[in-house]
């Protein structure tokens, strides 16, 4: 191969390789940010029915009673119900499929930019 052709063949794997990252940065770690909020959404609700299931259960016997306290419980459970749902959702949504892919994305587009580069500095040398 010439030298034009490796330093133009460089570039070309340079452009590919900065599109893959450009894909990651743009589209990959955004979504990994609504991903880690969602979950961090989901883990707080869950923390705070089981707080609130702790104050019930914590109510004092005589005034209320266990199936009253049950009641309580599954009211609570049924106002936040469809709050959980969607956070749940929306993780699942996100998913572990797009972080692979990001991943790969991102370890491509840096592999591409380093052969484009190997590939440039051999036309120069040449």
């Amino acid at each position: 191969m010439t030298s034009t052709t490796l330093t133009v063949v460089g570039l070309i794997f340079d452009m590919l390789g900065a599109g893959l990252l450009g894909y990651e940065l743009f589209f990959g770690f955004p979504r990994k940010n609504k991903l880690e909020i969602a979950e961090a959404q989901l883990q707080q609700l869950r923390k705070f029915l089981a707080v609130m299931e702790r104050m019930i259960d914590a109510y004092r016997e005589p005034p209320y009673t266990p199936a009253e306290k049950l009641a309580e419980k599954a009211k609570l459970r049924s106002e936040y119900k469809a709050s959980e749902d969607k956070l749940q959702s929306e993780v699942t949504g996100y998913g572990e499929g797009h972080r692979i892919k990001s991943f790969y994305f991102g370890v491509g587009g840096f592999l591409l930019l380093a052969v484009g580069f190997v590939l440039q500095l051999l036309g120069t040398i040449k």
